[in-house]
């Protein structure tokens, strides 16, 4: 299942696409505008199975696309800011929509919607952690100390240990490896 993840936050495309590929080991993109997004399902429109995107009424760049949509519709989530616009009613008429989630319940909001929607579907995950996940170099800083061992893949058989559980991956380190080494 793949999934496109919008977002002009570069820290919530982060750590939703973090979130979202080790839960359900999912294949995920991340666009940083409507307009960018309208852009790649027009491209591709099988290359999505769900839209994961926030909402900004039902005039907004995305809505409108889905709305005019020739394709068979396209599965959608919204997360939305309550103090600014909350989906409702007319507003959703013709798309379909698998859930709704307020940014302040944003992660825990879209892993349940996600998991609810491939339940609906009959893709139910396995339930297995995998034993391998892949994170972004620059999220570990946000999760220090570390909940688990990290490696760094060197081929397809071949990992190395770079840091153990416990350890604290800090600036120096993130400079090391991302910004010196290239190593995301």
């Amino acid at each position: 299942m793949k999934v496109l993840l919008v977002s002009d936050n570069p820290d919530v495309k982060e750590l939703l696409t973090f979130q979202i590929t080790t839960r359900f080991q999912l294949k995920a993109k991340e666009c940083g505008s409507a307009k960018e997004a309208v852009t790649l399902l027009k491209a591709d429109p099988a290359g999505t199975d769900l839209l994961i995107a926030p909402y900004n009424g039902p005039n907004s760049v995305l809505v409108k696309y889905l709305r005019e949509r020739k394709e068979p519709a396209l599965p959608v989530l919204f997360f939305y800011d309550p103090e600014v616009v909350k989906p409702g009613g007319d507003s959703l008429a013709g798309l379909e929509v698998v859930g709704t989630v307020e940014t302040s319940k944003l992660v825990d909001g879209v892993l349940s919607a996600i998991e609810t929607y491939m339940r609906d579907v009959s893709e139910i995950a396995s339930g297995e952690s995998p034993d391998y996940c892949p994170i972004r170099t620059n999220l570990l800083i946000r999760v220090s100390p570390l909940k688990c061992d990290v490696f760094i893949r060197l081929s397809e058989r071949k990992f190395l240990k770079l840091f153990r559980t416990g350890d604290e991956f800090d600036t120096a380190d993130l400079e090391r490896y991302y910004q010196t080494k290239n190593v995301e």
